[in-house]
């Protein structure tokens, strides 16, 4: 597929990027935005990235991956950089075939974390506009509890990590409202506890 680079802020000190998959057609279609995992650490797009858009491309969707910012950059830069690629989406809609109105995230590990924070703290954060529509969270890193993923957690929050771990335990967070959400989990993985799912879809039922 034929990949367009966008820097997203005008700050070249900020490196965060978004790559945009076109197809021939100009057909209105849906948009997903990939957000590779890595631990808010580093960015999987080799794995998590290009051929998960490759794929959403063939289902029919426009397909954008979010290389974001990672540590020592800290909450919230990564979720600032995911709203300004939703935004940037928005603001380009026509030129690049999308429904502004179906807009997804889908998110990997930690970039399950990222993904689903951009509509549960889109208030928080002043972002309601550029909320996603939906969002697909595969083996997402989700709690900060008993089933963390504390390198995901101390990646993010640094310094602030005891004192605000809590409050970015996203199924403490979930409200009516939220974006609806399609998860995945192996039960089998040592890495990210299939719990964190387990715990995210119940508060989202509840």
């Amino acid at each position: 597929m034929k990949k367009d680079t966008v820097r997203l802020w005008e700050d070249k000190n900020i490196e965060s990027e978004l790559h945009c998959y076109g197809r021939k057609d100009k057909q209105i279609r849906p948009a997903m935005l990939v957000i590779p995992g890595g631990g808010y650490g580093h960015v999987c797009e080799s794995t998590e990235g290009y051929p998960v858009a490759k794929r959403f491309a063939e289902l029919g969707f426009r397909c954008f991956v979010l290389i974001y910012r990672i540590s020592p950059h800290r909450f919230p830069a990564p979720q600032l950089d995911a709203y300004k690629a939703i935004e940037y989406i928005k603001t380009n809609a026509e030129k690049l075939c999308v429904d502004p109105e179906h807009i997804a995230a889908c998110g990997f590990s930690a970039g399950g974390h990222l993904a689903a924070s951009l509509s549960i703290l889109a208030e928080e954060l002043g972002q309601q506009k550029n909320a996603p529509d939906a969002v697909v969270l595969a083996y997402p890193v989700i709690s900060s509890g008993k089933y963390s993923h504390r390198g995901t957690f101390r990646n993010l929050l640094g310094k602030e990590y005891r004192s605000r771990k809590n409050d970015y335990s996203l199924e403490k967070r979930i409200v009516p409202g939220n974006a609806p959400a399609f998860l995945w989990h192996t039960a089998g993985d040592t890495v990210v506890p299939v719990e964190n799912s387990m715990l995210f879809a119940q508060k989202m039922w509840q």
